[in-house]
């Protein structure tokens, strides 16, 4: 693979970053998108894969968090996989599907940290692993307790023999 073809990859996802998921515009995944497109976990409970489970994973987040901005960090291409570090943040404002259930609204803002590699094949995306701080996220939102200040409770000395 040519260091052109690299670019033209890198060029793809942040089509992807700033225009599907920035703008929320689901008619570019039918243009960015390969047929046989799979997810590898970023959404919980997807219920299809190929371009129509791409825009399934976009709205499940974008209906939950209206305002959702997602910033790219790092883009790094080589050979025919893309690596993304990305930050999502956005105010809880629709029910979030997880695989324990829905989550109501909490108006809270999250602010999250991610990574996500995707595979091109012919200038069409194709894979996606991905990963993020779901419990953070949980956290921030209120729907896990977050820990005291100082990590956790008070650690006893042991004695002194």
């Amino acid at each position: 693979m040519t260091a052109r073809e690299e670019e033209s990859n890198k060029a793809t996802l942040t089509r992807f970053w700033e225009e599907v998921w920035n703008r929320g515009d689901l008619g570019v995944v039918d243009e960015i998108f390969h047929a046989g497109f799979v997810d590898h976990g970023l959404a919980p409970g997807l219920t299809q894969q190929g371009p129509e489970g791409a825009k399934e994973a976009v709205l499940q987040f974008r209906n939950a968090f209206p305002d959702l901005h997602l910033d790219v960090s790092h883009l790094v291409a080589e050979r025919d996989k893309v690596f993304t570090y990305w930050i999502a943040t956005g105010t809880h404002e629709g029910p979030l599907h997880t695989p324990t259930g829905d989550i109501p609204a909490t108006g809270n803002v999250g602010i999250v940290h991610g990574m996500t590699i995707n595979r091109v094949a012919d200038g069409r995306i194709i894979e996606a692993w991905d990963n993020f701080d779901t419990f953070g996220m949980l956290q921030q939102l209120g729907v896990i307790p977050s820990a005291p200040p100082g990590g956790g409770p008070p650690r006893e000395k042991p004695a002194e023999e």
